[in-house]
């Protein structure tokens, strides 16, 4: 069967495809359902107006009887949009080959809102007069139209149809074909000799697949890298109840539930899941920014946990962009392997990208190269269109990550769990990324909403790795990285597509002077047959200047195998070559290309670098360490990627061998590698390289008490300081709540000593060089957070040693007051977070501080507020428990509708799960054009509480809106 390819329409109509086998329409009605996320528009393959096309079988012998004919079904629907209305389509069949029409009918009906009409239709391989049309491919499309609010008829359709201007008013669906094969000479008959046309079920789909072709050195392993759970917008039962527009699902999947089912019953060695980086915020109700964060953090671990080396690999990341947005600021992207959360408008993240912009992609890709994850992190085009991703306009940074693209995807809403066929296809726009001069490949992408991962549908990418290499998250992110993977509509099928001396294979770049020899070989463990193997190559171009149109350079008809001589261009010029590999169900492969740059004096791109130092799997690396590797001949720069969990660099057009990086992380594992350039272009990195850092900073610490002290000893067999990257650190604990003031002093007579204090977060609040006197250091310090400190007993003088002693004491509540809370929004407010239900919520402003230069104020940059808002600003937790007496003082100024939008100041005394109102203001504060007096709130009610937080909370109602609310210089102690 032939599957129909969804275009962009510029009236909403689409064409998608319907299953195989018994050419039923999945109970939903739909195989693509619209995927509104939001307030965003759907995109070409997400529409509320859908033509589905499906025929089988895909090759028909009218002499033979079992496959005299193809069934034709042809079903539209209009699921949302607009009214009712009349729809006539005409159904035409035209040989491939030359474009001519063979054969046409007409059919048409009333279309009510949110239904659908279906028409079936057989053709036994003949013209409208019934003469056998010539044997070869023929192509099958619907040019439909609808008529909003008329009902049909012959006669009213045929006037409208006649009128041209009628015609260009009426939403019209044009184009996205599909195909059959017309076979009378019987060539085709063998493939079908062991079985029909369908695939049946296999089991034991999943594990290492070896090669069949044996002069192919690699193992396949089949995945799809597009699933959602509901930490976004997915993770729904595969029911009825999985449909668009719900986040957070109530008992849906989630990440860990996703990678237990793919691994367990989804037959596949692989899965990707990707949250809508803009909806993991609406999926979390009531969390608060860090909360978003830590759950995008644990995402990435259970990928990482879910892995099983040789068995299973699971991945995390993000899919990022806009879908509708405006004609250049559009367009999906999936991110693999990213440690960061990014984020666009404000939502919780880690790395801001702005949106809505025309470099919003440009800046995109510049923040995936600058945070990688360990072994790396790329990214791939989601069902892409014409105008996607700034009209797909290239930067270094983006050929740096950019790896993949979605030639297959969805159904998105599919609650298959039985592999039914299906998926929009993208040929024309991996074309068209390819003619730019984007070195990208296939994926298929199930763009799983439902509990299904890995089920729903038959269509897999496939990484194909080194034989005795080991299948986990390092190699599978390797074959991205050199993109040795392909895209397939079949679950088990393999594509051996390399140079004849097998030096290269699909997803490489080299050059070459002289034709290149190429082989390709298509094997299925089922032993199906193949209709066709084609080769299709075209010139890359550039942005400005694309390259040229895609051609089948080399094919085959009726065999697995197809050899040919890839001949020379153009000195200079680059051409890409890919395989298009049909199966006798109409099952398409396309692979990755391969790339070469043509040189009449022989253009050579550089080899292979040697990584040196770090060696592979080091342990103990300084924190700051330098990475080397030998020179490569030819090579006049080099790029170095270089990641771990955090934040690290990216190093490009490095001239010499080596690079210098410091402020690593302890106990932590790094991956680099490194790609020779020229002016032919990259060539091929090695294996991503591991080490691991010292141990200082991380597990191994001493627990200290209050009113205690410990002796040690700084030694060369230490761990490195954090904070003073060339000192040895030794680490101690304790346990300290909100307001308890600390004191903390290191004394040595061997060496000036220094001390470092990390909240429970590990972000360091305090260190201290001399502050006991001498060289001796000293902290005080009064937590702000409840929990476990760390402290790093280390020294000022790099690589000192010798004995200390550390002592610590704790205060109780009682005697001078306590400072809790003392924010002016000054430094970003660490610890305050934002909650919002729509609208811009509170922030930061600079302007009009009580005192500093910042203040709290809500709808910043906005003239007035927002009906319906529920915002508000939230402090760290602060512990009341010991104390006697607590106070809370801030100042303030607001301008709302009197009696209907307020300034509300609540307390939590159990971490956030339920408020108390301490006050509540509307109207115009006293002294507007100024600040109202200071308001003092007695909590001494409270005292005895450990779980505190403060909130300043603005509600507005559904009518006026006005200037808003400020706050300012929040102060909170306790005795």
């Amino acid at each position: 069967m032939r599957f129909s390819r969804c275009l962009k329409i510029a009236s909403g109509f689409a064409i998608a495809v319907l299953s195989l086998g018994t050419l039923v329409v999945p109970a939903s009605g739909r195989i693509e359902n619209p995927e509104t996320e939001g307030a965003h528009q759907a995109d070409d393959c997400h529409t509320d107006f859908s033509v589905y096309l499906a025929a089988q079988p895909y090759i028909i012998n009218p002499t033979a009887s079992r496959r005299a004919r193809t069934k034709i079904l042809a079903v539209i629907e209009n699921l949302a949009a607009g009214r009712s209305g009349a729809v006539p389509y005409r159904l035409s069949i035209t040989e491939a080959a030359t474009g001519r029409v063979v054969y046409t009918t007409e059919a048409g009906g009333d279309l009510a809102k949110g239904g659908s009409m279906e028409s079936q239709f057989t053709w036994s391989g003949v013209d409208n007069d019934g003469r056998p049309v010539p044997d070869g491919e023929y192509v099958i499309s619907v040019d439909a139209h609808f008529f909003e609010g008329e009902f049909f008829s012959p006669e009213l359709i045929a006037g409208k149809t006649g009128d041209t201007t009628a015609l260009d008013a009426a939403p019209t669906s044009a184009g996205s074909p599909i195909s059959v094969i017309v076979d009378r000479a019987g060539r085709y008959d063998q493939l079908f000799a062991f079985k029909g046309a369908d695939k049946p079920s296999r089991p034991g789909e999943t594990g290492q697949r070896p090669s069949i072709d044996p002069t192919f050195a690699y193992q396949y392993f089949y995945g799809t890298t597009h699933a959602h759970t509901n930490w976004s917008d997915g993770g729904m039962p595969a029911t009825s109840s999985c449909t668009s527009g719900r986040y957070g699902y109530a008992g849906g999947a989630q990440p860990v539930d996703a990678f237990n089912y793919a691994r367990t019953q989804g037959s596949i060695d692989f899965l990707a899941v990707v949250e809508h980086n803009h909806l993991m915020n609406d999926a979390c109700s009531g969390c608060t920014d860090q909360a978003v964060k830590d759950r995008y953090t644990a995402g990435f671990q259970a990928a990482q946990t879910a892995t099983v080396p040789g068995t299973f690999v699971g991945l995390f990341g993000m899919e990022w962009g806009v879908i509708g947005s405006s004609s250049t600021k559009q367009g999906h992207l999936n991110i693999y392997n990213q440690s960061q959360l990014i984020n666009w408008t404000g939502e919780p993240g880690h790395v801001f990208v702005p949106d809505k912009t025309s470099n919003s992609y440009d800046d995109l890709y510049t923040a995936v190269r600058n945070n990688q994850g360990s072994y790396g992190s790329y990214a791939t085009f989601n069902h892409p269109s014409t105008n996607d991703y700034n009209v797909w306009q290239r930067t270094a940074d983006g050929d740096a990550v950019m790896r993949g693209i979605a030639m297959i995807s969805g159904p998105a809403f599919s609650t298959s769990t039985t592999f039914a066929p299906g998926g929009s296809t993208y040929v024309s726009m991996y074309n068209k990324a390819l003619s730019l001069g984007w070195k990208i490949a296939p994926e298929a992408h199930q763009d799983n909403h439902c509990w299904n991962f890995g089920n729903s549908t038959p269509n897999r990418t496939v990484a194909v790795i080194p034989n005795g290499t080991v299948f986990d998250q390092q190699s599978l992110v390797a074959a991205y990285g050199a993109r040795h993977f392909y895209a397939a509509q079949d679950r088990d099928v393999q594509l051996a597509y390399k140079t004849s001396d097998n030096a290269r294979i699909m997803g490489d770049a080299f050059a070459a002077s002289t034709g290149v020899p190429v082989s390709v070989r298509l094997s299925d463990p089922a032993s199906e047959g193949v209709q066709k193997i084609e080769i299709w190559g075209g010139r890359a171009g550039s942005n400005a200047s694309p390259g040229a149109a895609p051609a089948i350079v080399a094919s085959n008809t009726a065999s697995a195998t197809l050899t040919a001589t890839l001949a020379p261009k153009t000195a200079g010029e680059e051409w890409y070559y890919y395989v298009v590999a049909v199966q006798a169900d109409g099952d398409t492969v396309w692979s990755a290309p391969m790339w070469i740059t043509w040189g009449g004096g022989g253009c050579t791109l550089p080899g292979t670098p040697a990584l040196s130092s770090p060696a592979a799997g080091a342990t103990n690396v300084a924190t700051s360490t330098t990475l080397s590797w030998g020179a490569v001949t030819g090579a006049t720069s080099y790029d170095i990627s270089f990641g771990n969990a955090t934040t690290p660099p990216f190093y490009q057009n490095v001239t010499g061998t080596s690079v210098a990086v410091s402020g690593l992380s302890n106990n932590t594992t790094y991956g680099w590698t490194v790609t020779a350039k020229n002016a032919c272009g990259s060539g091929t990195a090695p294996t991503v390289r591991t080490f691991a850092t010292e141990a200082g900073g991380g597990p191994g610490s001493t627990p200290i008490a209050c009113a205690g002290s410990a002796g040690g000893t700084l030694a060369s067999t230490d761990g490195r300081s954090t904070v003073r990257t060339t000192s040895y650190a030794d680490l101690y604990t304790f346990t300290a709540t909100a307001g308890q003031q600390v004191t903390i002093t290191d004394n040595s007579t061997a060496f000036d000593a220094y001390l470092v204090l990390k909240n429970p977060s590990g972000t360091v609040v305090a260190q201290d060089d001399d502050g006991n006197g001498g060289t001796n250091s000293k902290i005080v310090y009064t937590p702000t957070l409840s929990g476990t400190y760390t402290i790093e007993a280390t020294s000022y003088t790099a690589n000192a040693t010798g004995a200390y002693t550390v002592a610590l004491s704790c205060a109780t509540g009682g005697g001078t007051p306590v400072t809790l809370l003392s924010e002016g929004a000054e430094s970003g407010a660490s610890g305050w977070t934002f909650t919002k239900n729509t609208g811009s919520g509170w922030s930061i402003e600079t302007s009009d501080a009580h005192s500093g230069t910042n203040r709290f104020k809500t709808n910043v940059g906005f003239t007035t507020y927002l009906n319906g808002a529920d915002w508000s600003v939230v402090s760290p937790v602060f512990s009341l428990s010991g104390r006697s007496s607590a106070t809370l003082k801030y100042w303030t100024k607001y301008k709302t509708e009197s009696g209907y939008d307020f300034l509300k100041v609540e307390l939590s005394t159990n971490g956030g799960t339920s408020w108390t109102q301490l006050s509540s203001v509307s109207g115009t504060s006293s002294g507007y054009s100024a600040w109202a007096p200071q308001v003092t709130v007695n909590l001494t009610p409270y005292v005895g509480n450990a779980n505190c937080k403060i909130r300043f909370r603005f509600t507005s109602d559904t009518s006026q809106q006005d200037w808003g609310v400020a706050v300012d210089d929040i102060l909170l102690t306790a005795q």
